[in-house]
């Protein structure tokens, strides 16, 4: 039977009475304790630096971390439960994530360049840097970016998590003669025009994962694992050519065709490619405050690595053949082929090498949750393979790659 609306408003009357006086009387016994819900007290106030607050110790920003925490300008928003980076949110429970984005300007030692072209003789042709005939570019720098990314994870454990990333796209190194395109137009068969070009080309790749302390000092220490990928390319190349036949050959008519194009390009490439896989420890530091809202920072770090070497050596003959059909024959003397003869060698090996890194930046403190960074860095590895020196057929070497130049990006705390 449904119930009226007169006895289900007064049943709810009944359950609101009854709650109150729960209330109260569990109110009025000995001991009872009210619960304030409220946010929790912030901790005590570090010595090292205002605010106490892991984002601010980094960015070394004054005042209360978590009054406005992002209240500068924009950076950050986010829900009503989320006003600021890291535990400046409403109920100050984290997590905490800081992420870096730099652009890198890295150079490193110019090769020589007169050595190694006088090994580069593919097809018995040699090239010299210093003609005049000849254009050439030594290690130019090295463009890349590094992404760093940490987190208080675990929580409570006295230290967070990094995760990073170092790439450098290209170093090149080059020689070119001659050094301006052919005019033209391209002799006839069997006569033929060449281009010789040396080419070395070079890449870095690193990838890390970190443990570092929290604290309030200035110091912060890290440690953890790396991988790290050296690649060079040298390569020597040959490039014959000349003008396709045009006229065919007709001997009953009288009339002799133009020669079959036969040219012959020649490649001549090394390939280098260190593999380092190793431990590394290190420290972090606020050196000093300039002001509300510039520091200065650096890292500090070294590793052991075993370095996996593989060579590899190839030279390359590619055979081109054009002729055109006789049309007061039966036969058909038409040919076109490309054929390719390879022969070399490949091998590995194993090395201990070593690697030192090192970074001293100014850091701007645009918000609370974004800051602008500059600064120089070098890295510098020890017991690896260079491509020069295997492309001059030199033996297993032990080689050492000192690369140091500008970076300069943006740092974000979530």
């Amino acid at each position: 039977m449904p119930i009226s609306l007169a006895r289900f408003v007064a049943a709810i009357a009944v359950l609101f009475a009854g709650s109150a006086c729960l209330s109260r009387a569990g109110a009025e016994q000995p001991g009872a304790v009210e619960y304030q819900y409220g946010a929790p007290l912030a901790s005590t106030a570090s010595t090292a630096y205002p605010g106490n607050d892991f984002a601010a110790q980094l960015s070394a920003a004054r005042g209360e971390a978590c009054s406005g925490a992002c209240d500068w300008g924009w950076g950050a928003g986010g829900s009503p439960f989320r006003t600021g980076p890291g535990r400046c949110d409403d109920f100050l429970v984290g997590p905490r994530w800081t992420s870096r984005l730099d652009a890198v300007f890295m150079f490193r030692e110019n090769i020589d360049l007169d050595t190694l072209a006088a090994g580069a003789t593919a097809g018995g042709v040699v090239i010299d840097p210093a003609d005049a005939g000849t254009i050439t570019e030594n290690m130019r720098e090295g463009i890349g970016a590094r992404v760093m990314l940490s987190s208080y994870w675990p929580q409570c454990k006295g230290y967070e998590m990094q995760v990073g990333y170092l790439g450098i796209f290209n170093w090149q190194a080059n020689a070119f003669n001659p050094d301006v395109p052919f005019a033209g137009p391209l002799p006839a068969p069997p006569g033929f025009e060449s281009q010789k070009s040396l080419k070395y080309r070079s890449e870095l790749h690193s990838v890390e994962v970190n443990g570092q302390t929290i604290n309030d000092g200035p110091i912060k220490l890290f440690g953890g694992g790396r991988f790290v990928l050296l690649t060079e390319r040298v390569s020597d190349l040959l490039d014959n050519t000349a003008q396709p036949p045009q006229i065919p050959p007709n001997f009953d008519g009288g009339i002799v065709g133009d020669p079959a194009l036969d040219v012959t390009d020649i490649l001549r490439g090394v390939s280098v490619d260190n593999h380092l896989l190793g431990i590394q420890s290190g420290m972090r530091a606020d050196f000093f405050t300039l002001g509300n809202r510039f520091h200065v920072e650096g890292f500090l770090s070294g590793g052991a690595y075993f370095n996996y070497i593989k060579r590899e050596s190839m030279y390359t003959e590619t055979r081109t053949r054009l002729a055109l059909d006789d049309p007061s024959t039966a036969v058909n003397e038409g040919q076109f082929s490309s054929n390719s003869s390879r022969t070399g060698y490949e091998e590995d090996r194993m090395r201990v090498a070593f690697i030192g890194e090192a970074m001293l930046g100014g850091v701007y403190q645009i918000n609370r949750c974004a800051t602008a960074r500059l600064g120089y860095q070098a890295l510098y590895l020890t017991g690896v393979e260079l491509g020069n020196e295997a492309f001059v057929g030199a033996g297993p070497t032990n080689g050492d790659l000192l690369t140091h130049g500008w970076f300069g990006g943006v740092e974000y705390k979530r």
